[in-house]
């Protein structure tokens, strides 16, 4: 079976949880915070302009990867 837990510690990894609230992927949530202030999930997974930050932060942090590079590269992606 799939672990479900998040690498920070927090008992179940949700998409909600990595886009608004994991401590790992805060720095990174700057491009999701220039479009939606507010990370309201559905203006970012529900508008074309949303859509495009999501992929962006995805892009930087490695977020919803099976294994996040999170301790070689802390606050995201540097490549």
């Amino acid at each position: 079976t799939e672990a479900t837990d998040c690498p920070c510690g927090e008992p179940l990894q949700t998409r909600a949880h990595i886009i608004q609230e994991c401590p790992l992927y805060e720095e990174d949530r700057e491009v999701l915070r220039s479009f939606d202030r507010d990370l309201s999930l559905q203006r970012l997974l529900g508008e074309p302009e949303g859509i495009e930050a999501l992929a962006e932060f995805i892009r930087r942090s490695d977020a919803f990867t099976k294994t996040p590079d999170r301790e070689t590269h802390p606050g995201g992606s540097t490549s």
